[in-house]
């Protein structure tokens, strides 16, 4: 394809991920201003720095399995990559996330089917992660509905099946195959135990969302300090559930599951404008960071060896 219009179409694709993501963050303020509420900017930049560390902490865990895939190209320019790639999430269709790591990843050195496989087995492990958190804190902290028990046990039990590489792996596969991608080879298999570490790695991301939604309800209005032990777990049902949505970055369900455990303790107009100022939070922090990435992938390419 001809040079110029491939950067042209990249420049068009950069363009409309922006406007989206502006427009986002427009409706997250517009969402705060309807509900009349003050705003306590103070815990809103504790709200955006906290919620930075549920992105890094994805990164590194992303990074350190395509490490153990046999990746040793420089760990901070993939970083970049992993940043800038997720303002993608924003397109519908999910797929240009993905585009846009390979693409990124590919000038720091990075072998296209590792980056593939290591974002596959990222998102599963993410999902099976913020699921577990998710089913503790409901079964913690929703004892007087036992139906809840019942099918929070049930999708426990079917997350816990992912461990096993012949089950993961069968998945992986059948994606890849979908991709019109190589099947991961036998030898080059994550084991078991480092499918269990990459889902306990996640974990400070479920901690991070949840302070950061202590903090952007806190923003808002009065909240006990005591709530931030169940919020990880509204935070995680709320990824969860919107990683499950047709819609882009999981707007909408994401943001309704997590307004649901805010309700009953702070009313709803303060739990939609406590979820809207982590939503404008999120977005602060990702096009912050994607920007950083899109420096740090843009100059150069990386000089190690994707083997």
């Amino acid at each position: 394809m001809n040079k110029k219009l491939m950067f042209v179409l990249k420049l068009v694709a950069m363009l409309a991920i922006l406007g989206f993501v502006g427009w986002k963050l427009y409706q997250g303020w517009d969402d705060v201003q309807q509900k009349h509420l003050h705003v306590d900017w103070g815990f809103g930049a504790l709200a955006v720095l906290t919620f930075a560390g549920t992105m890094v902490t994805s990164a590194l865990v992303w990074r350190w399995l395509a490490w153990r895939m046999g990746d040793r190209n420089p760990t901070a320019r993939l970083l970049g990559a992993y940043c800038f790639s997720q303002m993608g999430k924003y397109v519908p269709g999910k797929v240009m996330l993905l585009l846009m790591r390979i693409e990124r990843a590919q000038r720091v050195g990075m072998d296209p089917q590792v980056c593939v496989v290591a974002t596959l087995v990222e998102n599963a492990m993410y999902m099976v992660s913020g699921g577990l958190v998710a089913v503790v804190t409901l079964l913690v902290f929703v004892k007087d509905q036992p139906w809840i028990a019942a099918v929070v046990g049930i999708g426990l039990l079917a997350m816990l099946s992912i461990f096993h590489p012949r089950v993961f792996y069968w998945l992986v596969n059948k994606a890849l195959r979908k991709m019109k991608r190589p099947e991961v080879p036998q030898e080059k298999r994550l084991r078991k135990r480092e499918l269990v570490a990459a889902v306990v790695m996640f974990l400070p991301v479920w901690v991070f969302g949840g302070v950061s939604l202590w903090c952007a309800t806190r923003a808002v209005t009065m909240i006990e300090v005591g709530h931030i032990l169940r919020l990880p777990g509204a935070y995680a049902l709320g990824v969860t559930g919107g990683m499950a949505s047709l819609l882009p970055g999981g707007v909408g369900s994401n943001d309704f599951l997590k307004t649901l455990f805010l309700i009953k303790p702070i009313g709803s107009a303060a739990a939609l404008a406590a979820v809207g100022v982590q939503r404008l939070a999120q977005v602060i922090v990702e096009v912050v960071l994607g920007m950083i990435g899109a420096v740090m992938t843009s100059v150069g390419r990386g000089k190690g060896t994707g083997e």
